[in-house]
């Protein structure tokens, strides 16, 4: 049959759009029970984080109870991730050669606020020699076209998405704190000394220098604008944009693993183990997990 299989004119499509606006609707309700649910939440959570802070205090909990949290949820997801994705030996590390003692000593406290706007997630440290902030935080805001929460990854459309669809987080936007590191600590950037670099490193016991997972907080510049890009070759534009959009992904991985894991059950995220706080031998790949995985 030559042409469309379907007349323009046929009843087929009217009734085709009224499945697809009966299945908006379906995501859009799931979408608001979900929000109006975390909403709800947030008083339980707030009475937890009442019982978990008076624990520590009174030394019932230890006081790395938030660290070790922390800590458990990102090894737990590198060790899911080498069984996914490492084939060549190489090993995935998303904590940083400083991180594990950086929030054990320092990480003093973990907050989560749900909104009918968004989510807001923030670590509190105690003064400390890597950074300036005594607070860094990540904030979600949902966009218009934006009906699902968080915590609804994973709903099934079964394959019928259209101009309708809400899966997509395209139209969020994240905002953060952004963390000010103190000289001699944090990430290398591509104007640091890193030969001299390594000579301190060599004279001091302490790793203060190298990738940290903490840097999800740092301030995320705007996407690049093919405007910026004119004059020049076109690859360079998308190699900018698929660079800026691996950092976002990355951001909102472990905006979501410390939301929906460490903060929605610390427990259950302690029991299932981790380190404990002691740091592993790592060898191979190392830095933000999922952006390892996109160029395996």
């Amino acid at each position: 049959m030559e042409g469309n299989l379907v007349a323009a004119d046929s009843p087929v499509w009217a009734i085709q759009e009224q499945i697809r606006e009966l299945q908006y609707e379906m995501h859009k309700n799931l979408s608001d029970l979900t929000i109006q649910s975390n909403i709800k939440k947030n008083e339980h959570y707030a009475t937890r984080h009442e019982v978990v802070t008076r624990g520590i205090r009174d030394g019932l909990l230890p006081r790395t109870f938030w660290a070790d949290a922390v800590i458990a949820s990102i090894d737990l997801a590198d060790k899911q991730s080498n069984f996914d994705v490492a084939k060549d030996g190489d090993k995935c590390q998303t904590l940083g050669p400083y991180d594990v003692p950086l929030l054990r000593n320092y990480l003093e406290d973990m907050k989560v606020t749900f909104t009918e706007k968004g989510t807001r997630l923030s670590l509190h440290f105690a003064a400390n020699p890597f950074f300036e902030e005594p607070e860094l935080w990540a904030e979600v805001t949902r966009g218009p076209q934006r009906d699902t929460d968080v915590a609804t990854e994973g709903f099934e459309d079964h394959g019928d998405k259209d101009d309708h669809s809400v899966d997509s987080s395209e139209d969020d936007l994240f905002v953060f704190s952004g963390i000010t590191w103190k000289p001699g600590h944090g990430p290398l950037d591509d104007e640091s000394d890193g030969d001299e670099d390594d000579k301190i490193q060599q004279q001091t016991e302490e790793v203060t220098r190298g990738w940290s997972f903490l840097d999800m907080f740092s301030d995320m510049p705007p996407p690049p604008e093919v405007e910026e890009f004119e004059g020049v070759d076109t690859s360079e534009f998308l190699r900018e944009s698929d660079d800026w959009q691996m950092e976002a992904d990355d951001r909102e991985q472990m905006f979501r693993l410390l939301v929906e894991e460490v903060w929605a059950n610390p427990l259950a995220v302690l029991l299932d183990g981790g380190r404990d706080g002691k740091p592993e031998e790592s060898e191979g790949q190392s830095g933000p997990l999922e952006k390892r995985a996109r160029t395996e």
